[in-house]
């Protein structure tokens, strides 16, 4: 892993811990995997499963944008395709904003997918058609055709 700046890291984990009023994270939990475009942490929920807390870099995508991002993983899930599932806070929400003294963030949870992070295997990476690209289509097909938010739905047009 990368080394950080020390008053960054210190920031960055501050906000991570933060995160514990929105979902039922351990509050000790947080261990940083990653920062590259958000920092990742690897956290424990109260009642014990894993899951991944992103951090998401400042001014990169805004509110929408990453509600849109959670409803469109929620839809791929529902239709079968094997994503990580958003964890909505206790509010209800799928993204919350963090504040540490100099520092705000939004963040989002999602349900820890065990396996190894793309490209680590060092093997070319393929694509080609399958089952659950079949049912990303339907899965968007359904957000386009169900969504009450049109904002939404219009973002991820661009990827199909």
């Amino acid at each position: 892993m990368t080394a950080m700046d020390p008053a960054l890291e210190a920031t960055i984990l501050d906000l991570a811990r933060q995160a514990a009023r929105f979902w039922d994270i351990q509050e000790d939990s947080p261990r940083r995997i990653s920062y590259r475009e958000n920092a990742v942490f690897a956290v424990r929920l109260v009642d014990g499963r894993q899951a991944a807390l992103r951090l998401h870099r400042p001014g990169y995508m805004d509110a929408d944008s990453l509600e849109s991002e959670m409803l469109w993983l929620s839809v791929l899930a529902g239709a079968g395709v094997a994503v990580a599932r958003p964890i909505p806070t206790r509010q209800g929400t799928t993204v919350a904003t963090l504040q540490a003294a100099n520092s705000s963030r939004r963040a989002t949870l999602l349900e820890w997918v065990a396996g190894t992070p793309l490209g680590a295997s060092r093997q070319p990476l393929s694509v080609r058609a399958s089952p659950s690209l079949a049912r990303g289509a339907k899965g968007a097909a359904v957000l386009r055709s169900n969504s009450s938010d049109k904002t939404l739905v219009k973002k991820w047009d661009k990827v199909l």
